[in-house]
């Protein structure tokens, strides 16, 4: 029969040591990383720590049902915020394809915009241009009408003041 002590080891890679020295290091490693613990790795603590718990004292019950409404919690938590930056993305994608839809129909009209440059010194020169809708074009997740006036063609995404046929 082995000795209690010998049940209260973990060996990992070739080398043995206690179970309370193996997870002082995991302890210490994930401090040092400063990493978030996944459900993954949650799930791989919890059956390790049933795995090598000691069968003449084993762990309380209702502390792996702690533990387990944590992990329960963990993943609900987890799969609320991808469904949460899903929905922001859709959302974001329908902002955009209405305004896309709505600037087309500005194709073909004579538009005026301030056009605002910033010079060398610093300061800023406004000056308003009048010109033809060309197209639209998506930059950047945003809308932006093509602009002709004269041999130029802008791209305008706000600032427009005045819409003529």
């Amino acid at each position: 029969m082995a000795d209690s002590t010998s049940l209260n080891t973990i060996t990992l890679d070739g080398k043995t040591q206690t179970v309370s020295d193996y997870e002082a290091i995991q302890n210490a490693t994930k401090k040092k990383a400063n990493a978030t613990v996944g459900k993954d790795a949650f799930l791989q603590l919890l059956v390790t720590q049933m795995r090598y718990q000691d069968p003449l004292n084993p762990a309380d019950g209702t502390e792996y049902m702690s533990q387990l409404a944590q992990f329960s919690t963990l993943e609900q938590m987890t799969n609320l915020n991808e469904t949460m930056s899903t929905l922001s993305t859709n959302v974001n994608g329908i902002n955009s394809a209405v305004t896309l839809q709505q600037l087309s129909t500005l194709i073909g009209k004579t538009v005026t915009w301030n056009d605002s440059q910033t010079n060398k010194d610093g300061t800023v020169n406004t000056q308003s241009l009048t010109g033809k809708v060309t197209g639209l074009r998506m930059i950047d997740n945003k809308p932006v009408m093509l602009v002709t006036s004269g041999n130029q063609t802008y791209q305008v995404s706000t600032g427009i003041t005045q819409i003529t046929e």
